[in-house]
């Protein structure tokens, strides 16, 4: 969870709640993007992959900046 930590300074609770929900929508998309494409299936659970946090978001940010 410390990959997706916002650093703000605002005392706006608002902006802080919504920087959560942002960070666990990411975190959770990030999971499920590992969890159904990426790991192949074993006998005892899901095979874990490399893909880290900060390779989503520069994909992510590519692909929407191009």
């Amino acid at each position: 969870m410390n990959q997706a930590r916002t650093h703000t300074t605002t005392k706006n609770p608002a902006l802080k709640l919504l920087c959560i929900g942002l960070n666990l929508l990411l975190v959770n998309i990030w999971t499920y993007i590992q969890w159904t494409h990426l790991s192949t299936p074993r006998q005892s659970g899901q095979e874990k992959v490399t893909w880290t946090f900060k390779n989503m978001l520069k994909c992510g940010c590519q692909k929407l900046t191009s």
